[in-house]
């Protein structure tokens, strides 16, 4: 069993500006976990490469969060990430689809104390 780092933010939940690092650094740290329970070399080159990506998004400081000194939403920043993973990746392996993942989720659940919709 695997969970994500996380918090409510409920002061920030509507405005879509979290910063998603956590989140993704989070799944890095599950496939390095699966890497070595499984000891899948394709799991660790994957987890390398989303560290490659968030490291180079971050360097590069285009496009980050308010928290981090710019004016990036959440699902521009996690755009930003996928991109720079896709740009690491070999011609072999398909690239992730920008229009699943970075969509605005409605964060209200959390702050109310309800169950995930």
């Amino acid at each position: 069993m695997a969970q994500s780092a996380h918090g409510s933010a409920p002061d920030i939940g509507d405005l879509h500006i979290a910063n998603p690092v956590a989140e993704i650094l989070s799944g890095k740290l599950l496939l390095e976990w699966l890497a070595r329970r499984g000891s899948s070399t394709r799991l660790s080159a994957a987890a390398r490469d989303v560290d490659a990506a968030v490291q180079a998004t971050l360097q590069e400081g285009l496009t980050v969060t308010p928290d981090l000194g710019g004016s990036a939403t959440t699902q521009e920043m996690t755009a930003a990430i996928l991109r720079a993973l896709n740009g690491a990746a070999p011609a072999n392996r398909r690239n992730v689809p920008e229009a699943r993942l970075g969509q605005p989720r409605n964060h209200q659940h959390i702050a109310k104390g309800t169950p995930t919709p």
